[in-house]
């Protein structure tokens, strides 16, 4: 039961984790984009 839990809980952190690292591209990519104009 416990292992259940455990594995649910770090899919959704993996989920989170991804979506940060795409928002951070996102941010960087655009931070570059600015500093070259």
């Amino acid at each position: 039961m416990d292992s259940v839990i455990i594995n649910e809980v770090m899919k959704r952190n993996l989920k989170l984790w991804t979506l940060d690292m795409k928002i951070l591209k996102v941010l960087s990519s655009k931070k570059v984009y600015h500093s070259k104009q």
